[in-house]
């Protein structure tokens, strides 16, 4: 998993006119960071009272059924495939182990982020169901969080934020997308047509990052026309 190997991840996507962080970053992302965290914990307690119950693990200090979540009360057959693995999970508290839903207040008013933490537990209960969480209930040592980046974000170059000692793995939404009145921008020698970014396939001509870098004084020659540039694109892609 990505996110354990580096501590942490960065997704970026883009939105059109008027909006500022598009819905994948608002609210899929973190829907899923808070199911994943759900759902981990969970199997990791249920892991732990089979374990308990089986008498293969001792001197573990382990939550009582009763103390068990709802949504922690799920099938054992996507936890149990790994029986010999001991868990790591630091901590089964709340205020250690989160499993909230983070939302974005200036985006997600506070009814519907209501709404969609009240859905979690179902989430995590079809995700435990369909899905074998047992390897990170002991690699996943921290709970993962979204974090919101856009291009109006202050960040100051020489001293960018660490994350490394955070009770989280950071999922860094990062919207590329700037915001500017009626959606486009005169710039110097380019139109910025905010969203324009997403769906590549629908404008790019076939052109990836890496060709467009390897040829991009071609493709940028000054004085050739937008019509020239793409059949340049087209060109090169027929390569």
């Amino acid at each position: 998993m990505a996110i354990i190997k580096h501590g942490g991840c960065i997704v970026v996507d883009s939105t059109r006119k008027g909006k500022r962080i598009p819905d994948a970053l608002s609210k899929t992302i973190p829907i899923w960071c808070t199911t994943i965290n759900t759902a981990v914990r969970n199997c990791a307690l249920q892991r732990q009272a089979a374990q308990t119950e089986s008498g293969g693990v001792s001197n573990v200090s382990v939550l009582s059924s009763t103390s068990l979540s709802t949504s922690a009360k799920v099938s054992m057959d996507s936890c149990e495939n790994e029986p010999q693995a001991l868990l790591l999970v630091p901590s089964l508290d709340i205020k250690r182990w989160d499993t909230r839903y983070h939302s974005l207040p200036s985006l997600i008013s506070r009814s519907e982020h209501g709404q969609i933490a009240e859905k979690i537990d179902g989430f995590s209960e079809k995700l435990l169901r369909f899905t074998d969480l047992a390897p990170l209930t002991t690699r996943l040592l921290k709970p993962i969080r979204p974090i919101w980046l856009t291009p109006q974000s202050f960040l100051l170059k020489d001293d960018l934020p660490d994350y490394s000692q955070v009770a989280f793995f950071p999922v860094v939404c990062l919207s590329a997308s700037r915001v500017v009145l009626e959606g486009m921008e005169e710039c110097d020698g380019y139109l910025y047509v905010q969203g324009s970014g997403d769906d590549e396939e629908m404008w790019s001509k076939g052109l990836t990052p890496d060709l467009f870098w390897e040829h991009e004084d071609y493709l940028l020659e000054e004085g050739i026309t937008s019509a020239e540039c793409e059949k340049r694109a087209r060109e090169i892609v027929q390569q």
